[in-house]
């Protein structure tokens, strides 16, 4: 089965958890109708988690979102790994069709970076200093590479923000400072490391080593 790493988005990208309808024919041929939910959506791509059925690179759904419904090609499929559900990122087959109903032109987003490392999912804490002396930011991390990390917080810090950080990944301790790279309202930031010491240099690409190990199975 055809796996990606690390999914790949064009143009402006919305980490947005949406509930929609998927159906199709899964791996044997058996068609299928589910409910899923959106992890990231651009203006005609997707990436899907939830899905109970199987199904295979190039293979046709169909998603409706609240009433609004399009054909999408499957362009890649990550399983599951230990408790995180597999993803499929899917492309619209009709650019004129917009299920989404969201005005991305307006969005203060850019098109994501791309990565020359990848990310891979994780369950981990992180507490954010903006600047000493100031309570610490206490969230959660959802992804990891050797460069950077997506914290899941309500109220993120605004782009370009300069942070120091400390991360607890699989009882890991790793300490760095950062900068802000994305700001999502509700739902996180992107942060790219930035000075560390040698050890926590090392900490950091063991943590990530496992991991990728862990999603290769």
């Amino acid at each position: 089965m055809p796996v990606a790493t690390e999914f790949d988005f064009s143009g402006p990208y919305l980490p947005l958890k949406l509930l929609v309808r998927v159906w199709g024919l899964d791996a044997a041929g058996r068609p299928f109708t589910q409910e899923a939910k959106t992890e990231s959506i651009s203006p005609l791509e997707a990436c899907v988690s939830g899905l109970h059925s199987t199904v295979k690179v190039n293979d046709i759904l169909g998603l409706s979102y609240e009433g609004r419904k399009a054909r999408f090609r499957v362009s890649a499929v990550r399983p599951p790994v230990d408790l995180y559900p597999g993803q499929i990122e899917v492309r619209a087959l009709d650019a004129s069709l917009d299920i989404w109903g969201i005005d991305f032109s307006q969005l203060p987003i850019d098109r994501p970076e791309r990565r020359n490392a990848d990310r891979f999912r994780c369950q981990g804490a992180i507490s954010v200093w903006q600047q000493e002396p100031q309570y610490p930011i206490h969230a959660g991390v959802s992804d990891i590479s050797v460069h950077g990390c997506y914290v899941d917080v309500m109220y993120p810090l605004p782009a370009g923000t300069k942070v120091s950080l400390a991360l607890n990944i699989s009882d890991v301790v790793i300490r760095s400072t950062g900068l802000v790279c994305t700001s999502h309202p509700a739902l996180g930031m992107g942060v790219r490391f930035g000075e560390m010491s040698d050890k926590d240099r090392t900490a950091l690409e063991n943590v990530v080593a496992k991991l990728a190990a862990a999603a290769k199975g």
